[in-house]
């Protein structure tokens, strides 16, 4: 039987030995890579939102609006396509700046 005394010095923590701050370290850095990844397909997203409703501004509305459709209510139909536009470039851009820095 093996007994330790206490002149012995501590056991030194090898690569197989669980240390907590080094998981906790792996927890952050994967945690930090999830809110990356996520932020960069939200500005995927956002983007391919303006974009499409830039072409339902300037293409979709212009051509239905040069075959004048007696059935169809453009007014309404884009009544506020050129706000929802402005508020989500700005929101795209708000997005990019705030990643960069």
């Amino acid at each position: 039987m093996a007994s330790s005394s206490p002149d012995e010095p501590p056991a030194k923590e090898t690569p197989d030995t669980e240390c907590p701050i080094y998981e906790e370290v792996i927890c952050l850095d994967r945690v930090e890579q999830n809110q990356r990844l996520a932020v960069e397909e939200l500005i995927k997203t956002e983007a391919s939102y303006v974009h499409t409703i830039e072409l339902c501004v300037c293409d979709i509305r212009v051509h239905l609006q040069q075959k004048q459709l007696p059935d169809i209510d453009l007014e309404g139909l884009f009544s506020n396509i050129d706000d929802v536009l402005c508020v989500s470039k700005r929101f795209l851009k708000g997005l990019e700046v705030t990643v960069s820095q």
